[in-house]
């Protein structure tokens, strides 16, 4: 497995075989010295990597840190989201209760409302039966007041009919009278 990514340009078998290298002991001085110049060299490369490494490292950190930040400011924003919602979800459900408390009181009020115009429609259906029946009533005394009113003027009639035979009769039996003290006054 790879120490290191492609991207860091870091030979990680170099580092492996740099790290696993040993020393004998029976090479000469000028083997050494060729050898510790090699190493000196390999570790020239190696501090070299270690700074890419160390810089590469930074750059990780770096974004890391940045994509945390980032991160937790998304975090941040979906709590603060999250808490508008809850907030937002809780006053709709109080506005739903009080929407379902409104609407049972105004079931409520239709209900009573149609019993009322229930009973209005019953009390106008008798009213109107009432109001046929003196309507009849009326009429009835109507007819017996034009009756009444005929019989009067009838009796009216009559009675001036009466009257005046009884003014001629009385002038009649006072002309008799009358009459009656000449032939007196004359016999």
């Amino acid at each position: 497995a790879d120490i290191f990514s492609h991207q860091s340009g870091i030979d990680a078998d170099n580092v492996r075989r740099i790290l696993s290298m040993k020393c004998g002991e029976n090479i000469k001085q000028w083997d050494l010295r060729k050898r510790l110049e090699k190493k000196e060299e390999e570790l020239a490369v190696l501090r070299t990597t270690c700074q890419d490494l160390l810089a590469g490292k930074e750059d990780y950190v770096a974004g890391v840190v940045g994509i945390e930040k980032g991160l937790r400011e998304r975090m941040a924003e979906a709590q603060r989201a999250f808490e508008s919602l809850n907030n937002e979800k809780s006053t709709l459900e109080e506005e739903l209760k009080e929407e379902k408390s409104e609407t049972r009181r105004l079931k409520e009020r239709v209900q009573e409302l149609l019993r009322e115009r229930d009973q209005h429609s019953t009390k106008c259906e008798m009213l109107s039966s009432e109001l046929d029946a003196a309507r009849r009533e009326v009429g009835e005394l109507q007819r017996s007041r034009t009756e009444g009113a005929v019989a009067l003027a009838l009796a009216e009639s009559r009675l001036e009919e009466s009257e005046s035979r009884r003014e001629a009769a009385l002038a009649d039996a006072a002309e008799t009278e009358r009459i009656r003290a000449r032939e007196a006054e004359e016999a």
